[in-house]
């Protein structure tokens, strides 16, 4: 039997290939848009049924066949090796059995089949909080195909009918920033309401659970991109990085300093974004994201000679 360290290595390196793939920021999370006024905290949660129509949607359509780009179905594959070395008390076998029909269904080209049987597998394991990793693939499939309002409204149903589990409002609030994204390049006008929701949703999530690192870390990072509540984040990423080390969480912990250094940059606080960077390339000097702000961050001003 692999051991967990191992394990939780291989889910890590799938996580950082679904953020390689591009099809969404390392939380889920999307920016909103300049001058957005967040909803207050303590929001309550979605109306139940409530799906945002959207202009321009790519339609699914029953039997839909049609291929998934090269991208997306190595990531299927690969990621049907990591979840064949978790334990029992991780994955069923019923929920595993389902994630690989789902990759048979994907390679014949049937879109819907593959939705159906991924969705199959989450409600098996729904109880589990390691059901995230087959939430993981889910979304990226629904990105890949623009299905935002299938996917909303699955986790939507899911939340209404298990309203006390912390990881699934997790994963309904990430689904709604990917699809804020989407919206942002396809129909701006509803941005704002489904990104307002992301973000009820992370706060309904830490009441929950409010230790939660993938909460926590969705929460914080949304808030960097809304004016004035620059100590409220600060504080929620301090706490993020007492939590190290991240196999405990099943994330690739740089990507937390990436996440840090970036909010401190917008809200022009340059010298506490080198000061964390710093920290962070002690801890993780070979993190090619880490190595890429580091470059991007402009040379700290040297003092010159005063002028004649």
């Amino acid at each position: 039997m692999i051991s967990l360290s191992a394990r939780t290595i291989l889910k890590l390196a799938a996580f950082v290939a679904v953020i390689a793939i591009g099809v969404a920021p390392v939380t889920g999370q999307v920016a909103p848009l300049k001058g957005q006024v967040a909803p207050p905290t303590g929001q309550t949660a979605p109306i139940k049924g409530q799906i945002f129509p959207v202009t321009g949607q790519i339609a699914s359509v029953k039997g839909q066949i049609a291929p998934v780009s090269g991208a997306t179905l190595n990531f299927f594959q690969t990621y049907k090796k990591v979840m064949h070395l978790m334990d029992v008390k991780e994955i069923s076998r019923e929920a595993l059995a389902d994630y690989d029909k789902a990759l048979d269904l994907l390679i014949a080209g049937d879109i819907n089949g593959a939705l159906d049987a991924l969705e199959s597998a989450q409600v098996t394991d729904v109880i589990r909080e390691e059901s995230r990793v087959l939430w993981a693939p889910y979304s990226l499939l629904i990105g890949d195909r623009g299905l935002y309002p299938r996917g909303t409204a699955f986790l939507q149903r899911l939340t209404l009918e298990h309203p006390k589990l912390a990881h699934l409002h997790t994963d309904l609030a990430a689904t709604y920033g990917m699809y804020a994204g989407w919206l942002k390049e396809h129909d701006p006008q509803h941005l704002l309401g489904v990104s307002g929701l992301s973000l009820a949703e992370y706060e309904v999530a830490l009441v929950l659970g409010p230790d939660s690192f993938q909460a926590n870390y969705g929460h914080a990072t949304y808030l960097t991109y809304v004016p004035g509540r620059e100590a409220e984040w600060e504080k929620e990423f301090r706490k993020l990085i007492a939590m190290r080390p991240a196999d405990m969480h099943g994330y690739p912990f740089p990507a937390v300093y990436q996440s840090f250094v970036d909010g401190l940059l917008r809200s022009g606080q340059e010298q506490k974004a080198r000061m964390v960077l710093k920290e962070a390339l002690v801890l993780y000097p070979k993190s090619l994201g880490l190595q890429a702000l580091a470059r991007k961050l402009p040379a700290e001003e040297q003092q010159g000679t005063p002028k004649e």
